[in-house]
């Protein structure tokens, strides 16, 4: 019987952590990804599907991996579905379905507290020092050769506008407009217009998964119209 080194059985133990589905267990739990860089918000999102897919006799877990590992994972079935997304990130997992229900549309602004100016694109805000919040990954990617810093919260976002060590924050308006309300010691900071983008933000399952699309869109439209999602977003953005 030959004998393994300890390198070759280090390398199979990888190998089989590697391959093993993230979804082997219960068939009634489903696992959606995420990135494993997005912000706590995703948090309100998962909270949402639990209530939604348990009307249908699911339960829901979620785990977080780099963003291309993630959207590859649920592409090629080692997990179930990806838990929000836009469709435009998606293009070419041909193995991803969109459920037809947005969840939200969301809208990266640029903040200021004295700069004006009308918003054309990104090569707008390259002569400026701009601050953003940890796992937003478009505005990483979007700013990549700019002087930026990056905070962990939006009292630190607003607090390093606020005190001029950047000149320009950008956000999300929804969430920003909610903090700004509930936090009136940030006063007399502006939105610029037009917003950088403007995309909805959708769930997606797995080809495999098509049957229950007729099933969770009915119960997500619902729960939207009740703004069951818009209530558990509200503590992110406090």
């Amino acid at each position: 019987m030959k004998i393994r080194s300890a390198k070759q059985v280090f390398w199979i133990v990888l190998f089989f952590l590697w391959t093993v589905p993230v979804h082997a267990e219960s068939p009634k739990t489903l696992v959606f990804v995420t990135s494993d860089a997005a912000s706590n918000v995703v948090n309100a999102y998962h909270e949402f599907l639990k209530l939604a897919y348990g009307e249908i006799g699911y339960d829901v877990r979620m785990v977080r991996f780099p963003v291309k590992r993630s959207y590859i994972h649920a592409d090629i079935e080692k997990a179930d579905g990806i838990l929000v997304s836009t469709k435009n990130l998606l293009e070419g997992y041909k193995n991803m379905l969109a459920v037809p229900v947005p969840l939200r549309q969301v809208e990266l602004v640029v903040y200021s507290a004295s700069r004006e100016f009308i918003v054309d694109g990104v090569a707008s805000l390259k002569p400026y020092r701009i601050g953003f919040m940890r796992g937003y990954f478009l505005s990483e990617e979007m700013t990549r050769d700019m002087d930026r810093i990056i905070v962990d919260t939006y009292d630190a976002l607003f607090t390093i506008l606020d005190i001029g060590r950047v000149d320009l924050v950008l956000a999300l308006r929804g969430e920003t407009e909610r903090f700004l309300n509930r936090n009136t010691q940030f006063q007399g900071f502006k939105a610029l217009e037009p917003p950088l983008f403007r995309v909805s933000m959708y769930h997606f399952l797995n080809r495999k998964h098509k049957a229950l699309i007729p099933a969770i869109t009915p119960v997500l439209e619902r729960l939207i119209r009740e703004k069951v999602l818009e209530r558990l977003y509200a503590p992110y953005t406090e």
